[in-house]
C-alpha cells in the first residue's frame, strides 16, 4: 500500500486544480477497495471516516490552490490509512456544489480534445450538475415539494462503489461491447438551450397516427427493413417542421419524436429551416438507413441554432415475434457507441426502443446518469419501459421521456421527472396555478390532433 499512496502523493504534488487531487484519490479508493469496503462493514469504523469527513470542509475550499495541496500531502504523507483518509476527503467534496462546479470547469479545460472523449477504465469524468432548484423554484416555498424530490444520486449509503462519488467519477472496470463518448461540444449546445428553461422541459410530436400509415416489409421474409411511413419523402419533412413549429409557439426548448418517425433527408431540412421557428434541442426520431449497404436504425438530435447534430445508432436489434416459427431479428448493423450529450449543467442521452431494456445498456445510463434521457419507440407493449423510466428518475434524479409511435397506440408518451407524489393533483392545476410545478407535464403535439394535449406525469 505505501507504494500507491507514494503514486497519489506524487500525483497530488503535479495536480493542478481540484479535479487533479480527486483523481488521485479515487485511483488510491480504487487501488485499496478490499480495504475500504472492509472498513466500511464496521459501524465504528465507518462512523469514523463520517466523521472525519467533517473536518476536512476548509481544506476541501482550498484543493484548487497549492496551499491546500500541500497541507493534504501532509495528511496523507504518514497516514498508514491514507486510503480511509482519502474516502473522507472524497466524502466532504461530494457534499460541496462549489467544489463540484469547480471540477466540472477544471474537466472541460483539461479535455484533450474539445469535441469528444472515449471513456476508457482510468477516464476521469464530472457529472454535470442540473439546477433542478432553479428549475423548480415556484415550489421552494411549499414545503411538501420540498421532500419530494427523487433522492440526490449516491447520496444515499453507498458501501461498494467506493471508488467515484457524486460529482467525479472513474470509468467502468473491464471490458464493454459498447464505448460511451462524451460530446462537449453538443453539451454547451444543450446548456445553452436549457439556460433559461422553465415549464414543460419535453414535447413529444408524432408524425403518423396509425401504424397503417408505415411501410412495413414482409416480417416473415426474415426483413422488416426498411419500414417508413408511407409518403414521399418531401411530404413527410414538412409534416415534421409543422409539428415543430407549434412546440415552438408553446416554449419547450426539446421536442422528441417516436422510433422510425422520419427519413435520413429530414436532419438537413431541419438544420436549414429558420433556427428561430423551431426548438432549440430537436430528437427526430430514428430512420432506417442504408450506408453503403450497412443497414442501421440511426437517431438524430439536433441543435438547429448551432448547426450541430448527432448521430446515434442503435445498440440493439427488436425481435419480431420471438419464441415462434416467424420469429425474426430487426436485420440492422448494432452501433458501437453510446454518445452523451455533456454539458457543465445538463446531460443527454438518446436511446432507440429496445436499448432502453438492453441489461448492458442501462448499466452505463446507471454509471454516466445522464440528466435528460430521450427515448423513441414503436412499441405495442410499455410496462418493462415504464420500469426503466422510474428507475432512471429514482436513481439518476434523470427527466426521462418515450415517445412512442404511432400516435393512436397505448402510452404514446411514458414521462418521468425528479418530483414526486403528485398523482392527486388535475393537470390544469399543474400548469395553470401560479404554484403549478414546472415540468410537470409534458406538451404532445400531433398531426390532425387539434388543440396541444397536456399529458400528466404517470
Amino acid at each position: 500500500m505505501r507504494n500507491q499512496i507514494d503514486d497519489a502523493l506524487d500525483s497530488i504534488r503535479s495536480a493542478g486544480c481540484m479535479f487533479d487531487v480527486a483523481l488521485a484519490l479515487l485511483r488510491l479508493c480504487r487501488a485499496n477497495r478490499s480495504e475500504l469496503q472492509e472498513a466500511v462493514r464496521s459501524r465504528f469504523r465507518n462512523d469514523e471516516i463520517t466523521q472525519l469527513s467533517k473536518s476536512f470542509a476548509l481544506l476541501v475550499g482550498k484543493l484548487g490552490t497549492r496551499s491546500g495541496r500541500s497541507e493534504c500531502i501532509e495528511i496523507l504523507a504518514e497516514d498508514e490509512t491514507a486510503a480511509l483518509t482519502a474516502r473522507a476527503i472524497l466524502i466532504t467534496i461530494e457534499n460541496d456544489e462549489t467544489a463540484w462546479r469547480e471540477m466540472a470547469t477544471d474537466f472541460r479545460e483539461l479535455a484533450s480534445n474539445p469535441i469528444r472523449i472515449e471513456i476508457g477504465t482510468e477516464t476521469p469524468f464530472v457529472f454535470p450538475l442540473p439546477p433542478l432548484k432553479r428549475l423548480y423554484e415556484p415550489c421552494e416555498s411549499d414545503s411538501y415539494a420540498k421532500t419530494h424530490f427523487s433522492t440526490r444520486p449516491l447520496s444515499a449509503p453507498n458501501s461498494y462503489s467506493l471508488d467515484s462519488i457524486s460529482s467525479v467519477s472513474l470509468g467502468l472496470e473491464g471490458p464493454a461491447p459498447i464505448q460511451v463518448v462524451l460530446d462537449l461540444q453538443a453539451g454547451e449546445a444543450l446548456d445553452s438551450a436549457m439556460a433559461e428553461a422553465r415549464a414543460p422541459l419535453l414535447a413529444a410530436a408524432h408524425p403518423a397516427r396509425k401504424l397503417s400509415e408505415f411501410s412495413i416489409p414482409n416480417q416473415t421474409m426474415g426483413n422488416f427493413f426498411p419500414t417508413t411511413i408511407k409518403n414521399n419523402d418531401a411530404a413527410i419533412n414538412t409534416e415534421i417542421i409543422n409539428l415543430l413549429r407549434r412546440v415552438n409557439d408553446i416554449g419547450v426548448p426539446i421536442c422528441a419524436s417516436p422510433e422510425l418517425a422520419c427519413v435520413e433527408s429530414t436532419k438537413d431540412v431541419v438544420l436549414k429551416s429558420d433556427p428561430n421557428m423551431i426548438p432549440p434541442v430537436v430528437h427526430l426520431g430514428s430512420a432506417h438507413v442504408d450506408s453503403n449497404g450497412d443497414q442501421f436504425n440511426r437517431a438524430y438530435l439536433l441543435f438547429p441554432r448551432y448547426a450541430l447534430s448527432v448521430e446515434q445508432d442503435k445498440l440493439s436489434r427488436y425481435t419480431f415475434a420471438p419464441g415462434t416459427e416467424l420469429a425474426c431479428p430487426e436485420s440492422i448493423n448494432l452501433g458501437n457507441e453510446l454518445r452523451i450529450c455533456w454539458g457543465k449543467n445538463w446531460s443527454l442521452a438518446m436511446l432507440t426502443c429496445a436499448d432502453f431494456l438492453d441489461k448492458e445498456v442501462r448499466r452505463l445510463l446507471s454509471h454516466f446518469r445522464p440528466s435528460i434521457i430521450v427515448v423513441g419507440a414503436m412499441s405495442p407493449k410499455t410496462d418493462m419501459f415504464r420500469g426503466c423510466v422510474a428507475h432512471a428518475v429514482a436513481e439518476s434524479q434523470s427527466h426521462a421521456i418515450i415517445v412512442n409511435g404511432p400516435r393512436d397506440w397505448q402510452d404514446n408518451v411514458i414521462f418521468g421527472i425528479p418530483v414526486t407524489g403528485y398523482d392527486d393533483i388535475s393537470v390544469e392545476t399543474m400548469i395553470h396555478a401560479n404554484c403549478s410545478l414546472p415540468d410537470s407535464a409534458v406538451a404532445h403535439v400531433g398531426r390532425g390532433s387539434g388543440d396541444i394535449v397536456w399529458t400528466p406525469v404517470r
